[in-house]
């Protein structure tokens, strides 16, 4: 089976100029990386732009997908250029480029080529002969599924396709033929936005039962990766993986792709760890064991020894054949397909923890893959270290460990992996409010909680924040802003609404390297072509999440969550320079007085346990550019802890309701009749600091008619 795979590199993962290593550092010996495939491999001059798709078939030749050059190329087992399909997406009038292009890829065993274009129809093209050789051609294209899909895959067992349709599953029976209609529908009233898809070849091992036939999907609709078993239900997961013992401690998975490697069953997963960057977003590539356990990250090609980083194409494809991994990378001119050559096989062990005690608290590894809450078991090389390190929740405290085989630091426990192994860790009920810090509370009812245990920053630098070029930058005086944002899809109905996400951001910074005065008040408005629904939808009381960590939050009211994002805060601590410090915000609907607001959840763990909830007030607007506002006052406790330096939010949710199925929002493209697309200004953002000066700006956006 494959070893862990180097999760130590994701520590510096956003930070590279300040972990650089030692010059004689060198790649890791036992996950080697083969190559990288260009469009150069075609020809003289000729370049992949964004090759947002791959695929391999049964005789391991690969098919890319070139999304800007509406093309899917070929290559055989040596990467050398064979042959390609051009115009995958039918041209215009006098040959005007298609705004869609071909994305996700599936090769059955017949060497049928499938091209699910970008958010778009599924198409079929058959080879003249296969295996394909130096010029093979391909028939015109077949229409199989009218989309929108954004992920394909066959099943290396029957042949049958499987479409990503977003909130299902489509299953077309093979053999496959236009026309067909889907003979099967799994995932429905489950999947609530999913993006890339991958069906399981792995037959089993003396240590992993068979996962043949199971159906993994990224769903971004709750940030988890769930995994289908039709066999058993067509609608309820068998394993569902939400990311927390990852090294980042979670999953953003907008335009992400799955893939599961039919040798051993490992599932790999594409995630954007920079959601509305547009120029070059940080990927990581995450491994799973067929049982779920998170295994590692990864990394990329190597510059001086040290490994750069995977880049985001929105989205990055998979694919696996012969132990081999192919990771495309990049959203732009000469992207790249990164090849990675099959590690040594090693054994690996199980640790899990149990947690006893009357208090609360939790518990985490280094290497990742243990977040207790939620993981409380993971897996590891045999023979390698693991350390846990515990922390009390707010009116706990950390008692002691059992199990370990030394304790290197308070609240840690040093294991070593040479069997499978078991830790207890206990949380008592705190004797004295002086042991645990202090709350502190706002005038809205957010709190923020200083919690017992292991409050040790960590090392890791603080990256600062990037500005990506589809990032609007607003300055005045000292203060600036860049906003950052997108639509996703863009292809929308000219008439009507559909289903959308949103993503909005701001970094908050000084020209001059001042101090940033505090953020006051916040307001977003949403272009009047997109629509709120929260009929039906449960709402989330302010009670259950006012002091919580994230977990205890979504685990209170997930029925309720719209959203998620992210938050980054200098800490101010007296006599101290100020701390840079990070964590997630969760968005839930929440009612007051009858009327919806948005609940916004932030929270941190480091350098203490920290919580906030932002109230956003919603007001409509009858008239204007601008339809929906939503308000909020940050609360007064916020102040008094730090300076919020960036917000990332991105709202999402499908829900049914009443038998029908809703988006909490929905959009339209504004595209007069004649035209397939449109720019429009997505949101205006104003942001109000403590002296009065206030900060705003308009976000323009680009959609397509579809």
């Amino acid at each position: 089976m494959r070893p862990r795979l180097h999760p130590a590199l994701a520590l510096c993962a956003s930070a590279l100029a300040l972990c650089a290593p030692p010059a004689s550092a060198a790649p890791p010996p036992d996950h080697p990386l083969l190559g990288a495939i260009t469009g150069e491999r075609i020809g003289p001059h000729e370049q992949f732009v964004d090759a947002c798709g791959v695929a391999v078939d049964s005789h391991g030749d690969l098919y890319v997908a070139d999304y800007y050059g509406n093309r899917v190329v070929v290559f055989n087992q040596k990467r050398e250029y064979l042959t390609r399909i051009d115009d995958v997406e039918p041209l215009g009038p006098a040959g005007v480029r298609p705004l869609n292009g071909p994305c996700d890829l599936a090769v059955d065993s017949a060497g049928h080529v499938y091209v699910a274009s970008y958010h778009g129809a599924v198409r079929r093209f058959v080879p003249a002969a296969y295996p394909p050789a130096k010029g093979t051609e391909y028939g015109a294209a077949e229409a199989i599924d009218p989309g929108p899909v954004t992920g394909i895959a066959v099943d290396p067992a029957t042949g049958d396709l499987y479409a990503d349709r977003r909130t299902a599953i489509a299953r077309y029976a093979a053999p496959v033929s236009p026309g067909d209609e889907p003979a099967q529908e799994i995932g429905e009233g489950n999947l609530l936005d999913g993006y890339g898809m991958a069906v399981s070849g792995f037959a089993g091992d003396s240590e992993y039962a068979s996962t043949a036939g199971y159906l993994y999907a990224a769903d971004a609709g709750t940030d988890t990766v769930k995994a289908y078993d039709p066999a058993v239900s067509p609608t309820e997961p068998v394993l569902e993986a939400r990311g927390e013992g990852t090294a980042e401690g979670g999953f953003r998975l907008e335009d992400a792709d799955v893939e599961v490697d039919p040798e051993d069953g490992h599932v790999y997963l594409s995630d954007d760890l920079e959601p509305g960057f547009e120029e070059h977003p940080e990927l990581v590539v995450d491994e799973f064991s067929p049982a779920g356990y998170y295994r590692g990250s990864v990394p990329s090609n190597f510059v001086n020894g040290f490994p750069s980083f995977l880049e985001a194409g929105e989205p990055s494809g998979l694919a696996s054949a012969g132990g081999d991994l192919y990771v495309s990378s990049g959203n732009w001119e000469k992207a790249l397909v990164y090849v990675f050559g099959p590690p040594a096989p090693v054994e690996a062990r199980t640790l899990t923890v149990a947690k006893a005690g009357g208090g609360e608290g939790t518990v985490t590894s280094i290497p990742a893959g243990i977040s207790c809450g939620p993981v409380c078991t993971g897996e590891f090389d045999f023979g390698s270290s693991v350390v846990l390190r515990a922390s009390a929740a707010a009116g706990s405290a950390f008692a002691g460990w059992s199990g370990c085989d030394s304790e290197p630091g308070a609240g840690r426990c040093a294991v070593t992996m040479g069997a499978d192994r078991e830790v207890t860790a206990r949380f008592e009920p705190a004797p004295a409010a002086s042991a645990l810090g202090v709350a502190r509370g706002g005038a809205d009812g957010g709190g923020a909680v200083a919690g017992a245990g292991d409050s040790s920053p960590d090392p890791t630098p603080h990256a600062a924040a990037k500005h990506g070029s589809g990032a609007t930058v607003v300055r005045s005086g000292n203060l600036q802003v860049a906003l950052s944002g997108r639509i996703s899809p863009q292809a929308l109905p000219r008439r009507g609404t559909a289903p959308v996400a949103v993503s909005l951001g701001g970094d908050l910074s000084t020209t001059d390297g001042s101090a940033l005065p505090q953020l006051k008040r916040l307001q977003i408005e949403l272009n009047r072509g997109g629509r709120l629904d929260t009929e039906g939808l449960p709402s989330c009381p302010l009670a259950r999440i006012r002091i919580a960590s994230s977990a205890r939050a979504l685990a209170a009211c997930r029925s309720a969550l719209v959203g998620r994002g992210s938050f980054r805060a200098d800490i101010v601590l007296r006599g101290q320079a100020p701390y840079p410090s990070s964590g997630e915000l969760l968005v839930f609907n929440a009612k007051e007085h009858g009327r919806p607001v948005l609940y916004g959840h932030i929270y941190s763990s480091k350098p203490f346990a920290t919580s906030f909830v932002i109230r956003f007030a919603i007001s409509h607007r009858a008239h204007g550019r601008f339809g929906t506002v939503l308000s909020a006052s940050l609360p007064e406790a916020l102040g008094d802890w730090g300076y919020v330096t960036a917000i990332q939010m991105r709202l999402f949710r499908r829900f049914a309701s009443g038998g029908r199925t809703h988006s909490y929002i929905s959009a339209g493209c504004p595209a007069p009749k004649g035209f397939p697309g449109a720019i429009f200004t997505l949101a205006r953002t104003s942001f109000t600091f403590a002296g009065g000066k206030t900060l705003r700006a308009s976000l323009t956006r680009e959609c397509r008619v579809r």
